[in-house]
């Protein structure tokens, strides 16, 4: 796998949607805005106030590193709340955010100081000087850990680590939401995150979603097709949640969707995309998720099939099921042996990685939901009698 510049694990990611009640934009709103790859600097239809700090870094001793912990990395921005006056729209989603060790980069600005300090402070604190966020826009939490960088004649010169992973900075009159950005460069090939963002007020949802597009003309095909999957996982949640009745205490419940991936592998010929599709229609006991995998050959623009990875499908399916069964039992869990059938059905959620194949099942499918979603990576070494050379990920194969 990959290994992404991101803090936290994916599926924290998704519980960031709880920590915000209300929807910003007008009802049914969509944005693509990534997609017209529009320069960070240019964003912003304010002229930035804010001069280009530099200084010598400070080393990122034992003290800094805890500090940074949480915050280092690259983000990218989802969501806009207006502290003062009238609602902006869409102005800085998908714009990215950099936080390092020697400062952090944001909206055309740079931040580069000695210093970084953190501590908690109270929501009033934070937005000091502003007016708190509409009813609709009241945070769940009631304390963040700020982090302030020291830089001089840049205000504010912080950023809160909001709710698991989803930072707010306040820039001007708005406050910005940021959660980290997936994007990956592998083998010389560059994958960025198209963020497609929706909110609705009735019935009372929020939709966003990570995906992974390829900046490059030629690539038309696999780009389409990344986007109809997100696609394909976003209408049924909708449709579901047009019947979806609450009774008028939960009135002001939301339910949300977040779908975000993982890069399994990345040359100039493959692909292998995993992603993670998180909902929850509200009322419910706990949030739902599933996978949907993409394994794309670039060359000749199609998805690659399962069927035509082996020699012998059924006699691969029989020994996947035997080798996922015994890596399982091995993590002392109650196995649901139907998931586990060698059907063709029970491994849908297959990914090539550059040392195998990776079979990842959903929840309730092999085990209680408590679980969660097992994964197994199953060596190229082990399935070398089942394996076609002639298939598509052949070039793997022979490296």
């Amino acid at each position: 796998m990959i290994k992404h510049n991101r803090p936290g694990k994916l599926f924290l990611l998704a519980t960031a949607f709880l920590f915000l009640q209300g929807s910003l934009f007008a009802p049914g709103s969509v944005y693509h805005p990534t997609s017209q790859n529009t320069p960070t600097s240019e964003i912003s239809p304010k002229e930035s106030p804010f001069p280009v700090i530099t200084g010598t870094p400070a080393p990122l001793d034992r003290e800094r590193r805890e500090i940074l912990k949480d915050f280092i990395g690259s983000w990218v921005n989802y969501r806009t709340l207006p502290l003062i006056g009238d609602e902006t729209v869409g102005q800085y989603t998908g714009m990215r955010m950099k936080i390092d060790a020697e400062g952090f980069s944001v909206a055309g600005m740079v931040c580069r100081q000695p210093e970084y300090s953190s501590k908690i402070v109270s929501s009033d604190e934070f937005f000091l000087g502003y007016n708190r966020p509409g009813d609709k826009h009241e945070f769940f939490d009631t304390s963040f850990n700020v982090l302030r960088t020291g830089c001089e004649n840049f205000e504010p010169a912080s950023v809160a680590l909001i709710n698991f992973h989803s930072i707010g900075f306040i820039l001007e009159d708005e406050l910005l939401l940021f959660e980290p950005d997936q994007s990956v460069i592998e083998n010389g090939i560059s994958i960025e995150s198209d963020m497609v963002v929706e909110y609705n007020e009735d019935p009372f949802y929020e939709i966003r979603a990570q995906v992974p597009v390829i900046q490059e003309p030629e690539m038309t095909g696999y780009n389409n097709h990344v986007r109809e999957v997100v696609e394909e996982a976003i209408e049924p949640f909708k449709t579901e949640l047009e019947n979806w009745d609450l009774p008028d205490e939960m009135a002001s419940y939301r339910s949300y969707m977040w779908i975000g991936y993982d890069v399994e592998y990345l040359s100039k010929d493959l692909v292998s995309i995993r992603y993670l599709v998180e909902f929850y229609y509200a009322g419910a006991a706990h949030p739902g998720h599933y996978f949907k995998v993409i394994n794309f050959d670039l060359k000749s623009e199609k998805d690659i099939r399962f069927d035509e990875l082996f020699v012998d499908n059924g006699k691969a399916l029989n020994f996947l099921s035997a080798y996922c069964r015994n890596q399982l039992e091995k993590k002392d869990i109650f196995l649901f042996e139907e998931g586990l059938q060698p059907i063709r059905e029970n491994f849908n959620n297959w990914n090539f990685e550059s040392e195998g194949l990776r079979i990842s099942f959903d929840p309730y499918q092999v085990a209680p939901y408590a679980a969660g979603s097992p994964s197994i990576l199953v060596p190229y070494t082990q399935l070398d009698e089942y394996l076609d050379p002639k298939s598509p990920i052949g070039s793997i194969l022979a490296q």
